[in-house]
């Protein structure tokens, strides 16, 4: 295949959805076979020059923005390889309609971007800042009451983790991202999805979760 196409509705400004998406530091949130993306100058402009590198990379990828039109649509071009990628924010009904379109001109493309990368994107812009607050940074279960959360070690309310995830100040799984990822991927059908759809969301979802960034090699090794 030599083109990829991919749309979702974005509930929020287009001037907001442009930003974000053009923003670097976000590209690893939420397309997380990228681990790092850092452009040349800011703001980023028509020539402006960027690299990122993918997880299980050793070599940088160099693009250039061959097209930027301002809260519309900008198009990179990879420097070291046959591969072209624009990204278009639209207006539909108060709402962003984002389009993200991948393709090379000679060769096929090696691997697609998939649509879970497109609605982890939309997750976060849509929750925000609150987001952290309403979904479990250990498992990303929706909160909708107090009575959800976990506890501290004094007994107060987490307010970032589960009850099933989280008591007493400690983890209740003491696990690995992966380990946990296999346990979540067990309960896909009261997500509507099948075992396969639940493991592929959990992966996208999990290292932009807190409990999964954490780095820590004291305090918290007795709770991980």
């Amino acid at each position: 295949m030599k083109e990829n196409q991919l749309v979702i509705f974005i509930d929020k400004p287009v001037k907001e959805v442009f930003e974000y998406s053009l923003e670097s530091n976000n590209v690893p949130k939420w397309i997380t076979s990228i681990k790092q993306e850092i452009p040349e100058e800011r703001p980023v402009k028509l020539g402006t020059k960027l690299r990122n590198i993918g997880i299980n990379s050793e070599n940088w990828n160099e693009y250039e923005v061959i097209e930027f039109k301002p809260v519309k649509t900008f198009t990179l071009k990879r420097l070291n390889g046959d591969y072209f990628v624009r990204y278009t924010c639209t207006e539909k009904n108060g709402g962003t309609e984002f389009e993200y379109y991948e393709w090379a001109e000679k060769e096929e493309l090696d691997s697609l971007m998939e649509m879970s990368a497109l609605e982890l994107l939309k997750q976060l812009l849509e929750g925000g800042s609150k987001m952290e607050n309403k979904i479990c940074q250990s498992c990303g279960m929706p909160i909708s009451s107090k009575e959800e959360w976990g506890t501290n070690q004094d007994g107060n309310w987490s307010e970032e983790y589960c009850k099933y995830c989280y008591e007493n100040g400690e983890f209740k799984d003491k696990v690995s991202m992966e380990e946990y990822i296999e346990i979540c991927s067990e309960y896909a059908d009261q997500a509507g999805m099948t075992k396969a759809q639940m493991k592929e969301y959990c992966q996208k979802l999990f290292p932009t979760l807190k409990r999964w960034q954490c780095t820590c090699t004291e305090e918290c090794a007795s709770r991980l």
